[in-house]
């Protein structure tokens, strides 16, 4: 049977080659498409048993978003091969609109003055839905997890986490959009699944426009009485909270948490001796211990201060923090919210408070400086009379913790 040239075009392209899959040096998988006009894979970075590929978009297969090197793993905080991170912005962006971020630092015209690239962190607003009702918006913790795996009570996504993205990647203009695919929270009876984005362009001007864009996980609902079609599941959007910058070195030897980067008694700006400059060497984090005892201006009846345990209170005697947030300028809270309680005073005695209220936190900061660190955790009391614990007479009075050591942890 004879056939038209159309035909034969048909069936030659229906056995074309489309793509490779091939194993980089580290044995990964790897999926490489053509790309230029030529539809030509570019393979010439396997050949010379390279591991950065260049060309077509290449994606792990377990789906991780590293496509032409946006939103790659650049390295690890563990080894220390991540450095030079500093506060490039903090803040909240807005779910609905762009917004225009100004970088703290002078970033050049082509961001030629972050080092090797840009990391951004953030977390997935939620807004459940259950039979066609939304709720108020509440957060859920985001995880990356390259083989997808649900995880109870977290966001699920293939993309790395936090968003790192090489310098190059960014060129003046052009919109760079990650999205956060993966199975998310998990739900069950989705049958309409829509991944969140997040996209970032470089201004001219040296801002950064940041504009998500919604997603959502709805099941097939339920019609009421007026055929009106009632879903369930959730609708999430990324919401960015600060941006660092980084760059890449060779891994270094890590300090145990035997050492002591500091060891007396202080508040305020505190040095380090040991940490480097970026604390790239303190294992997972710096462990910041506190005198377990809450000291106080008052006097008992044998002429000795009266002091609590900080337990006493609601509050553990060490806090740590993660080398994440270790982030030359980078500000947070200490601990989380206090529990307002009342203490009576011990062994007292007469035209002295009889009880102290612990009513919340006066001060509630850490700030990560060059070889510093500064904490900033205070305590705000009033204190009253046996009789009356409303009578404030005795004034209110700001009391400060005190760090007595600070070392590397490991986890």
């Amino acid at each position: 049977m004879a056939t038209n040239k159309l035909t034969e075009v048909a069936g030659l392209v229906a056995q074309a080659v489309m793509g490779a899959k091939v194993k980089d040096k580290d044995g990964n998988a790897k999926t490489v498409k053509p790309t230029g006009d030529d539809n030509l894979l570019d393979l010439r970075d396997i050949v010379a048993g390279g591991s950065s590929f260049s060309g077509g978009d290449i994606t792990p297969d377990d789906g991780t978003d590293t496509s032409d090197g946006v939103n790659i793993i650049p390295g690890s905080l563990d080894d220390g091969s991540i450095t030079s991170r500093r506060l490039e912005w903090s803040g909240t962006t807005s779910t609905t609109e762009a917004t225009n971020i100004t970088f703290m630092n002078d970033v050049g015209l082509n961001l030629n003055q972050v080092g090797d690239g840009l990391q951004f962190w953030g977390h997935m607003q939620r807004i459940k839905v259950t039979d066609g009702v939304k709720a108020d918006a509440d957060i859920v913790p985001l995880n990356f997890d390259p083989k997808n795996v649900k995880k109870n009570d977290y966001y699920t996504t293939t993309s790395p986490i936090p968003f790192s993205i090489s310098r190059d990647k960014l060129p003046t203009a052009k919109k760079v959009t990650i999205t956060l695919n993966g199975v998310g929270e998990g739900l069950d009876n989705i049958v309409d699944h829509v991944s969140p984005t997040i996209s970032f362009t470089f201004n001219q001007d040296k801002t950064l426009t940041v504009l998500p864009t919604e997603g959502h996980d709805l099941d097939a609902g339920t019609k009421d009485d007026t055929g009106t079609v009632k879903t369930n599941g959730a609708f999430y959007t990324f919401v960015l909270d600060y941006i660092n910058n980084y760059s890449i070195q060779d891994p270094i030897a890590q300090l145990p948490p035997s050492v002591n980067l500091f060891s007396g008694s202080a508040s305020g700006e505190i040095a380090l001796s040991g940490a480097n400059e970026f604390f790239d060497n303190v294992m997972d984090g710096l462990e910041i211990t506190f005198d377990p005892l809450l000291h106080t201006n008052i006097v008992d009846k044998d002429r000795k201060e009266v002091s609590y345990n900080l337990t006493d209170i609601g509050v553990p005697t060490s806090i740590k923090v993660p080398k994440a947030k270790l982030i030359e300028n980078f500000e947070f809270n200490g601990f989380d919210k206090l529990t307002p309680t009342v203490l009576a005073v011990k062994n007292p005695i007469y035209q002295t408070p009889g009880y102290l209220q612990f009513l919340g936190y006066s001060a509630n900061t850490i700030k990560i400086l060059k070889n510093a660190i500064t904490v900033n955790i205070a305590v705000k009391t009033s204190q009253s009379s046996f009789n009356n614990l409303n009578d404030s007479s005795y004034g209110k009075v700001n009391y400060t913790f005190l760090v007595t050591k600070i070392t590397p942890y490991k986890n």
